[in-house]
């Protein structure tokens, strides 16, 4: 606990070492108080360090911050006056001007850069806004978090899960903060020489948004971002675990139904050993397989699961799950962090089932996902084949041997081709068709005459 007693602001003072502030920016300014010692700033006795950027009020006495589910009013006269200047710029929106009294200035597009390990960082993401590195799920970035370092960014421990920051998404001091970890960690100068060989050609700034592609090119897998007409190549090799995760998710959205993950094979067959929702910290919306962990993109950060973190029936279910557009859990997108799989609204109980047509059923996540272990198919909404649908008076039996089948729900028809079917299954609907168009099948599961596509 570091704060002075309360005193009474000397007014003369405060004003002189103020206006020492002035011509200097926001950023300059939050950057100096972030390099000072904490013993030079202020700390609450359960832990609260005063961060200008966190205040969301003021009076004359002090000001007001959110810590947890309560919140602090820190006196005026507890604070230095750079936090006072930074805190007081901060609530009037001038952040990003060059003196506190001038008009903001509009936002520069020079390309931000910091330097690391005596490298330059380009800045991108959170590390172009000023303030303290935060996620949606309420970490914030600090020196005793890390848990370790690469050529490309910082793998930070948060409660009972990890997240990855790359260089580019801190600010200088935090930058700082890492090279201290790194240097008493003895690791500093094989970090170095490794960052020494990702110098190479000048790209634009990687941008997963624009991904457009996934490409090999000489032996190495990466993607291609268009720009000003020119198509440019970044190998995995020089991303990060966050650009790489969220690149493959833009790409998955653009073709949810087809695109698969890469896996690594680590030897155990990829299959749906366990139920999808029941897959811990998420682990089923996983992007990226490194071969010993996970990499989970959730909102504005990732997370990473270690495989040692998982069963060897989990681990095959997570990779079946990036192979399979058909059981994959929708994009991770709410702030919180309970687990919540797949669900399908509107199941069928199970006692209302009895003498129901089979496409009339809506099965659960659950029954889907065995039926897929199966080798059947089923829908993520849903259905579960069965041969008999396609006697049923409402399907369409088209020429080339394909069915369009009724919907539970009574919208369009669900389009059934060959290839969507195991041998098995296939071989059963036709065997069935066979007995109808000899008669044999029942008066009231006959499907309508045979019908040429559209």
């Amino acid at each position: 606990y570091h704060p002075a007693p309360p005193r009474p602001n000397d007014a003369s003072q405060n004003k002189h070492q103020r206006d020492e502030f002035k011509g200097k920016t926001f950023k300059e300014l939050l950057d100096q108080l972030h390099r000072l010692d904490l013993k030079y700033r202020h700390v609450e006795e359960d832990g609260l360090i005063f961060e200008p950027t966190q205040v969301i009020k003021s009076n004359a006495f002090g000001y007001v911050v959110p810590h947890g589910d309560h919140y602090h009013i820190i006196p005026r006269s507890q604070l230095s006056p750079l936090e006072m200047e930074l805190a007081d710029r901060y609530l009037a929106g001038q952040t990003e001007d060059n003196d506190s009294g001038s008009e903001h200035s509009k936002p520069s597009d020079k390309e931000v850069t910091h330097t690391f390990l005596g490298h330059r960082i380009k800045a991108y993401g959170k590390g172009l806004d000023g303030k303290p590195y935060d996620t949606s799920d309420a970490y914030v970035f600090s020196k005793e978090s890390i848990h370790s370092v690469d050529k490309s960014g910082v793998t930070a421990k948060h409660g009972d899960h990890f997240h990855y920051i790359g260089f580019g998404e801190l600010e200088q001091y935090e930058l700082d903060e890492v090279a201290n970890w790194v240097k008493a960690k003895g690791q500093a100068d094989e970090l170095a020489a490794a960052l020494d060989q990702e110098q190479g050609k000048e790209k634009p700034l990687f941008d997963t948004k624009k991904v457009s592609r996934k490409v090999t090119k000489d032996g190495k897998v990466g993607y291609m971002m268009p720009k000003d007409g020119k198509d440019y190549f970044y190998a995995r090799d020089q991303l990060d675990l966050t650009q790489i995760a969220f690149a493959e998710q833009e790409l998955m959205l653009k073709d949810k139904k087809h695109y698969r993950y890469d896996i690594v094979d680590t030897g155990i067959e990829p299959r749906l050993a366990v139920d999808v929702s029941s897959l811990p910290m998420h682990a089923g919306n996983a992007t990226y397989d490194t071969g010993s962990s996970f990499v989970i993109p959730h909102i504005d950060h990732i997370h990473v699961v270690p495989y040692s973190w998982l069963t060897r029936d989990q681990i095959a279910t997570v990779k079946y799950v990036m192979q399979h557009p058909e059981v994959r859990p929708d994009v991770w997108s709410k702030p919180g962090h309970e687990e919540s799989g797949s669900v399908i609204p509107n199941v069928t109980p199970l006692d209302k089932r009895a003498g129901m047509p089979n496409w009339q059923i809506i099965h659960s996540a659950e029954e889907v996902q065995k039926a897929l272990a199966e080798g059947r198919f089923a829908t993520p909404d849903g259905y579960i084949f069965d041969p008999r649908d396609v006697l049923a008076k409402e399907t369409f039996v088209w020429k080339d041997g394909s069915f369009s089948i009724p919907r539970a729900d009574g919208s369009s028809l669900r389009t059934i081709n060959k290839s969507d079917l195991s041998q098995a299954e296939w071989q059963q609907a036709q065997e069935l068709l066979a007995k109808k168009n000899t008669g044999d099948a029942t008066d009231t599961d006959k499907p309508k005459e045979k019908q040429q596509a559209d």
